[in-house]
């Protein structure tokens, strides 16, 4: 049984015929944050398509799946692991890459912090301004900081601070590394544990 909550254009299978009492099978939960227009397949089964940058949850079975994604023409398939709640899968999709991963909830009143590196990969460098503290990045460097689990407005800027290229909120969670790719004149690109909403967006 596969059942997807939309943000973004999004088309999913209908949901198959519902199965007797002792053949239902315990779902989890996937998050997905697409950056790019994607097919999601599991177990070889579409249950999702992307025609833009949007984020979903798809309700899948738990245990190990396989998971493939389509980007440009491209088939790439991934080993998933989908935990029982309130644990959850999460797959980031970008125009560098795709990570899978699984998410722990922190307990109540636990807040995370979460590894964030910040990474030049532009021709020049760029400001970037997460909550009140401003960091530059030169180009091929990187900036390694840490943040408390939660959401932040953050803008990127040239090294002046006059040119804004991009304003949103980015979201960390859990404890594993957040990587953030900045290059003048774009939006950022978020893997790992962290989720960039442009404004608007």
């Amino acid at each position: 049984m596969w059942t997807a909550l939309l943000s973004g254009l999004v088309l999913a299978d209908p949901a198959p015929p519902a199965l007797a009492p002792d053949e239902v099978t315990p779902l989890g939960l996937v998050f997905v944050e697409a950056h790019v227009p994607t097919e999601i397949r599991i177990n070889k089964r579409p249950v999702a398509q992307l025609y833009v940058p949007a984020t979903i949850e798809i309700a899948a079975p738990i245990g190990e799946q396989e998971l493939t994604v389509l980007v440009g023409g491209e088939s790439h398939v991934f080993p998933m692991t989908v935990p029982s709640a309130p644990d959850r899968a999460v797959v980031m999709i970008g125009r560098s890459g795709t990570t899978v991963r699984s998410e722990a909830k922190p307990p109540p009143g636990v807040a995370a912090q979460v590894p964030l590196e910040l990474r030049g990969v532009g021709p020049g460098p760029v400001q970037i301004r997460i909550a009140n503290e401003r960091y530059r990045v030169e180009s091929g460097a990187t900036v390694g900081l840490s943040l408390l689990a939660g959401e932040y407005p953050i803008s990127v800027r040239s090294t002046d601070g006059t040119a804004i290229w991009a304003t949103g909120r980015l979201t960390v969670s859990g404890g594993d590394l957040v990587i953030v790719q900045l290059t003048e004149g774009r939006l950022p690109e978020v893997s790992g544990a962290g989720v960039f909403v442009a404004n608007g967006g």
